[in-house]
């Protein structure tokens, strides 16, 4: 089916992620709207300048990654460069939550090309399914992932990834589908020069077309909208099994020397306070259960 969005009529284009088949089901394509959740990941971390823009694009990437995940199954998507210095921890759900993690908020210099590693993890609730590791040297994030897909995966692929301080935030990635049935499967060589006219489109010739259900003059056939948003998974119960974990002995100290504790999430940045009569019901708690 062919849809047009709510940017169309004029209301907000909500975050989310689509997946859609493209040319006579010879390609999949995935396209993410970020802009919420990659604005609340620089907020919540004060991301400025370089490392606002990574962070976008780095969440992007994790987002596009989750396109096939379901139940409690999620992608993790680690970064550790080295020029410039950075570190990323994202992690994507089948139900569209995001979560992350860039140091430091501030890189200097300009540009959007890093040397580094890059990890990717699939896992659910038990196992983990699948690890794959690519060097990232001297590219974009958009260019390591591609490169990732297509040595790692063995997925002739296209990544774009269109950020902007203060603007929209789109992802986008079209993966050819070997052995497709239905029409003649589309070639390599016929992959790489359709792809070749997306890849040269200006940002914003390529959200309309999308916004309008088309890419590159062909129709895209929806298969599922997932909402896309910002949401930790932590919590004050598991703020309390990580203070009662620490032992009697560290508990009785905060109590005796701190008098009370405060404990900073990772990935949401949110503070969480627990007094002394808190701490005491903790450590009475694990007393009992000791």
């Amino acid at each position: 089916m062919t849809v047009a969005l709510e940017e169309d009529v004029g209301l907000p284009l909500a975050d989310r992620l689509t997946v859609a088949m493209l040319w006579n089901d010879q390609a999949r394509l995935l396209w993410v709207v970020a802009s919420d959740a990659a604005s609340e990941l620089v907020d919540r971390h004060t991301l400025t300048g370089r490392a606002a823009l990574l962070g976008a694009e780095l969440a992007v990437a994790n987002m596009l990654m989750s396109a096939w995940i379901k139940g409690d199954e999620r992608v993790t998507l680690q970064v550790q460069a080295e020029s410039p210095k950075l570190s990323f921890f994202g992690e994507t759900d089948a139900q569209g939550a995001f979560r992350g993690q860039l140091t430091p908020n501030r890189i200097p210099g300009v540009g959007r090309t890093i040397d580094g590693m890059l990890l990717a993890i699939k896992a659910d609730g038990e196992r983990e399914m699948y690890r794959g590791v690519s060097a990232i040297q001297g590219e974009t994030i958009a260019s390591a992932l591609e490169r990732h897909l297509r040595t790692s995966d063995q997925v002739s692929a296209l990544v774009r990834i269109d950020a902007n301080q203060g603007g929209r935030v789109l992802g986008l990635m079209i993966e050819r589908v070997p052995g497709a049935t239905g029409a003649a499967e589309l070639t390599e060589a016929e992959f790489v020069q359709a792809t070749s006219r997306i890849r040269a489109m200006d940002a914003e010739r390529l959200a309309t077309e999308l916004s309008m259900g088309k890419i590159d003059g062909q129709p895209i056939d929806v298969l599922d909208i997932r909402t896309l948003r910002f949401r930790c998974r932590c919590s004050d119960d598991r703020v309390d099994s990580m203070l009662a974990s620490v032992g009697a002995t560290e508990l009785q100290a905060m109590i005796d020397e701190d008098g009370g504790a405060e404990i900073r999430c990772h990935f949401c940045a949110e503070v969480r306070h627990r007094d002394v009569p808190a701490l005491q019901a903790i450590l009475a708690r694990g007393i009992v259960e000791a």
